[in-house]
């Protein structure tokens, strides 16, 4: 009986030995499955948070894309505010230009305006001037004048002095007759009538060149004279005579024109 008794209890310790090992293994298997189970939650968790992380980061993507059409659409509207400034800084400019523009044209204008006034001025004055030279020239020719028909009384006192003288040579005999001898056989030559006649109209116009014509005819008459006489001049001193007489002619008529 002891001996089965041990015999069981030894197959019941064996058995129990052996429920411990199944039991043991079960629990390392609980734990194991524990372990994997936890494994899987943390996967899972890990999976989902994943997931989640994944849906963030789409999110944040969007976000991020958003921000960017947003920063873009910003950029946009402060090129375009800054556009609008130029713009506007542009339209000020043009409005401060044309303004200028505008007083430029209106200074322009006026200085058109002063230059032309200046130029009635210097016109007037060049005006003024040519009248005051001509008034001098009027003046000087006056004085000229004055003097000239002074010089000719002087020369009409000559005159009648060479007159009274000429009459006392024709008193001579001989010297008139010879003149009117020789003022016949002039006149008889052809165009010196016309000439005479001619002459006699300029000096007619010609009131100062007349009387210089007569004093020279009458020196001409009187040289005649000499040499009827028999007294020959020096014609040396005839020549430069003459040329200076010629001389203050010419002078003369240039003042007179």
């Amino acid at each position: 009986m002891l001996k089965s008794f041990r015999r069981e209890r030894k197959k019941r310790a064996k058995e129990k030995e052996r429920e411990q090992g199944i039991a043991r293994k079960r629990k390392k298997r609980a734990k194991e499955k524990e372990r994997e189970q936890g494994i899987a939650r943390k996967r899972k968790k890990r999976a989902k948070e994943k997931e989640r992380e994944q849906g963030i980061a789409r999110k944040r993507e969007i976000r991020a894309r958003e921000r960017e059409k947003e920063q873009g659409i910003a950029r946009k509207r402060k090129i375009r505010a800054k556009e609008k400034e130029r713009e506007l800084g542009i339209a000020r400019k043009r409005k401060i230009c044309a303004k200028e523009k505008e007083r430029e044209q209106g200074i322009a204008r006026k200085r058109k305006i002063r230059a032309k006034e200046k130029e009635r001025e210097q016109g007037i004055a060049r005006k003024r001037k040519i009248r005051a030279k001509e008034k001098e020239r009027e003046q000087g020719i006056a004085r000229k004048r004055k003097i000239r028909a002074k010089e000719r009384e002087k020369e009409q006192g000559i005159a009648r002095k060479r007159k009274i003288r000429a009459k006392e040579r024709e008193k001579e005999p001989g010297i008139a007759r010879k003149r009117k001898i020789r003022a016949r056989e002039r006149e008889k030559e052809p165009g010196i009538a016309r000439n005479r006649k001619i002459r006699a109209k300029e000096r007619e116009k010609e009131p100062g060149i007349a009387c210089i014509r007569k004093i020279h005819a009458r020196q001409r008459e009187k040289e005649q004279g000499m040499r009827a006489k028999g007294y020959w001049p020096d014609k040396s001193k005839c020549s430069l005579m003459s040329m200076k007489k010629s001389c203050k002619l010419h002078v003369y008529v240039s003042l007179l024109l």
